[in-house]
């Protein structure tokens, strides 16, 4: 996997184990829609946001929350440089050294408070985009996923280059490992079928659903293993890239800031981080 051109290294967070496929296995990963919407450049930029009272308050799951704050001369500088806040889910290698595209998972103009929010609930997607950088991950098939279950997925229909196909529904399987999905890609009419993790998150009053956090290829009769991560890197760039969208790596001319990683795998799930404008550039801690 590329490396993201900052100063500080990625660790990885999603374990995906690939192999060969046995008629119970099955891999999973999750589709998304692209873009988290940009916030208007008014005033009312500098009004605190709130966390909005949303379904997932009153889900069980676990609840991660980030909250990213601005003074109003770092949030003016956002503006007039055309820049905007990027995050990116920190996969892991897979163990065979296959590649685990990043995706970004949020992308957007900021408030003076900004509050990013998701539990964890997720969904496995599959998509015919070619992984190659900046591309949008365009899904046409997903389900929501449950650790220790496998999914099969196979064709439904084929009709020349439009291949329609479905996940199976999950069922347990011991020869998935504990905490993870299977996805077993059952589809022979096509090669390197683009399968991932979609989280639905929260950003103030907007909800993003399916949102993809990584991608991978996964050829006819193979399996991989998935579980979500909840490592993610902040970063202040230029407005190059949207929701949804393979970002291996970013180029100096388009990276604004430090890159700051958070890691909320333990019992940590909240977390407060501040931007300030400093020496001509972004700086977050």
């Amino acid at each position: 996997m590329k490396k993201i051109l900052c100063s500080i290294l990625a660790i990885a967070m999603v374990s995906v184990v690939f192999g060969g496929c046995s008629g119970n296995n099955s891999t999973s990963k999750a589709s998304s829609d692209n873009t988290v919407s940009a916030t208007k450049e008014t005033e009312s930029n500098s009004s605190a946001a709130t966390e909005p009272a949303t379904e997932t308050n009153a889900n069980s799951a676990k609840k991660y929350i980030l909250e990213i704050n601005f003074d109003d001369a770092t949030k003016k500088q956002v503006y007039d440089k055309k820049a905007q806040v990027t995050i990116v889910n920190v996969p892991a290698q897979a163990d065979d050294g296959a590649d685990i595209s990043r995706v970004v998972c949020g992308a957007f103009k900021p408030l003076s408070k900004n509050v990013f929010y998701w539990n964890d609930d997720y969904s496995i997607y599959a998509s015919q985009t070619e992984l190659k950088e900046s591309a949008v991950i365009e899904s046409f098939a997903n389900t929501e996923a449950k650790p220790d279950t496998a999914y099969d997925f196979s064709t439904t229909k084929l009709e020349g280059d439009k291949l329609e196909a479905k996940f199976s529904d999950g069922k347990a399987d011991s020869t998935v490992a504990s905490g993870k999905s299977g996805i077993n890609n059952l589809v022979t009419e096509k090669d390197n079928i683009t399968f991932g993790i979609a989280k639905t998150m929260y950003l103030n009053d907007d909800k993003m659903e399916n949102i993809p956090i990584n991608a991978f290829s996964l050829n006819s009769n193979a399996l991989a293993q998935v579980s979500p991560s909840n490592k993610y890197e902040i970063y202040i760039t230029s407005s190059f890239i949207d929701s949804g969208s393979v970002l291996n790596e970013i180029s100096a001319d388009k990276l604004y800031s430090n890159a700051f990683e958070i890691d909320m795998s333990s019992s940590n799930t909240s977390k407060t981080i501040n931007v300030s404008y400093v020496d001509g550039a972004f700086v977050i801690k």
